[in-house]
């Protein structure tokens, strides 16, 4: 699709029941004015769920570079209340590990998830997230 930029896909899938809306993005990570950046594209993301939830089922996926899992630094708690005012969850028994390994080889977390319209039952999906080897 036409909206998005290097950093958000959008693609659309339409199936028989209801079409689906995957947005991919690569949030920004941290730098000068990071959080304004962050905002900035949680912005254009909410932009496109409006656009898209009429007609299809909304799946956000994709490295958001913040943590819903761990202590409420600045960016993970722009993206919790971004969650929330856009109505997302992730699927039941979403696995809590690692995805993302800093190469001062200690610090680690997830940042990388699969998000639906909380109003959406008809999307069925499981996440399974391998075990890696940091180094």
């Amino acid at each position: 699709m036409p909206d998005g930029n290097e950093r958000i896909i959008v693609l659309t899938v339409n199936t028989k029941e209801q079409p689906i809306c995957l947005i991919n993005v690569y949030m920004p990570s941290g730098n000068e004015n990071c959080d304004d950046k962050y905002k900035d594209m949680l912005a254009q993301l909410e932009e496109i769920i409006e656009k898209y939830q009429e007609k299809y089922q909304i799946m956000l996926c994709g490295d958001l570079n913040a943590s819903l899992h761990r202590d409420n630094r600045s960016r993970d708690m722009i993206l919790k209340q971004f969650i929330i005012n856009n109505e997302l969850e992730m699927a039941h028994n979403y696995p809590i590990k690692p995805t993302f390994y800093n190469h001062n080889k200690i610090s680690k977390s997830q940042i990388d998830y699969f998000l639906h319209k909380r109003a959406e039952k008809n999307i069925r999906y499981t996440v399974s997230i391998s075990d890696i080897e940091p180094s």
